[in-house]
């Protein structure tokens, strides 16, 4: 009888060879595009959905709208929880999730399109109240910024009570830019 420990060790080992740990947007197309984060495959046609998974940093709240609700401290700078470092982790297409900075307890879980269409989703608990937030837009490589970006919205509800209602909201433009390319 053959020992059924190495055919493991083996299909482990071939499975690790194979995936996408550590490949980059150069790299030749492959069988493995669908969960590497650049779900169409390589390439720099003006339709190219660029690799997602890495690291990022995002700015919110330009052209920012705020319910009058009256909750103090919701401001400009309540919303922090969305700015700044990001990375974008998972697999493509629906099983991404976003961690903001060190907060690895907060997970936004999202998806993308064929066509660059990115949506996340998460709650933030805050001193103000429960932060649920959703933010997304279209995912692109911008040629004249010379930068892989996501550029669309955002919207931030607070429950301030925590009875499952949203208290207060705010909504504004989102845009992440991918670092080093």
């Amino acid at each position: 009888m053959t020992p059924r420990l190495p055919l493991l060790a083996l299909l482990a080992a071939l499975a690790a060879v194979t995936s996408c740990s550590g490949r980059d947007e150069q790299v030749d197309s492959n069988d493995n595009t669908d969960i590497c984060g650049d779900i169409d495959g390589d390439g720099t046609d003006t339709g190219d959905v660029p690799n997602l998974l890495g690291n990022w940093t995002s700015d919110f709240g330009a052209n920012l709208f705020r319910s009058d609700c009256g909750l103090e401290g919701f401001n400009a700078g309540s919303e922090t929880f969305i700015d700044g470092a990001m990375e974008v982790r998972g697999r493509i297409p629906n099983q991404l999730y976003v961690v903001f900075g060190n907060e690895e307890d907060e997970r936004f879980f999202g998806l993308v399109s064929n066509n660059g269409g990115v949506s996340f989703s998460g709650i933030h608990e805050d001193t103000l109240g429960t932060m649920y937030g959703a933010f997304g837009g279209l995912s692109y490589y911008d040629t004249y910024r010379n930068r892989t970006v996501m550029e669309g919205f955002a919207f931030i509800g607070v429950d301030v009570d925590g009875d499952g209602t949203i208290d207060c909201s705010g909504r504004g433009e989102w845009t992440a830019y991918k670092s080093g390319a």
